[in-house]
């Protein structure tokens, strides 16, 4: 029935199926479309589901050791400033309210600072992460960036 073929070669065309595996598949029906071919296309769209939903796992294993990363990091790097601004706060005498207001102005400007430098090297770890696991689901490999 050429509707059959029609409609199969439509979603294998409309897959996310590589493109051997759909050149493979239109070469298949060519000879007609069987229950046996559209098996066969189920079977694959399942393998590439399964491999997705494992690239996505990945992901997200990668990305949250990372982020539990920069997350210690900034954690130990706060202390540093917390005990440092502590020191500084008692060390100052009573009425030096310009000196205090100049600490806890540098102290926010330090703590602001780390803040942005760990947020932007999170985005380009998150991005590089998401680049190297799906090249390596396009590719079915791993792939180094």
């Amino acid at each position: 029935m050429p509707e059959d073929k029609d409609k199969f070669l439509r979603l294998v065309e409309d897959s996310y199926l590589a493109a051997e595996e759909k050149d493979g598949l239109k070469l298949l029906a060519e000879g007609g479309v069987t229950p046996e071919l559209w098996r066969k296309l189920d079977d694959l769209l399942v393998a590439g589901l399964e491999e997705r939903r494992g690239a996505y796992r990945e992901f997200r294993g990668r990305l949250d050791a990372e982020i539990a990363r920069y997350t210690a990091d900034y954690e130990r790097e706060k202390k540093v400033l917390d005990g440092r601004m502590r020191e500084d706060l008692s060390r100052l005498g009573e009425g030096d309210d310009a000196e205090r207001d100049r600490l806890w102005d540098d102290y926010y400007a330090a703590v602001h600072a780390l803040q942005g430098r760990l947020l932007d090297e999170m985005r380009k770890t998150s991005k590089t992460v998401l680049q190297t696991t799906v090249l390596a689901a396009v590719f079915r490999g791993p792939v180094a960036i």
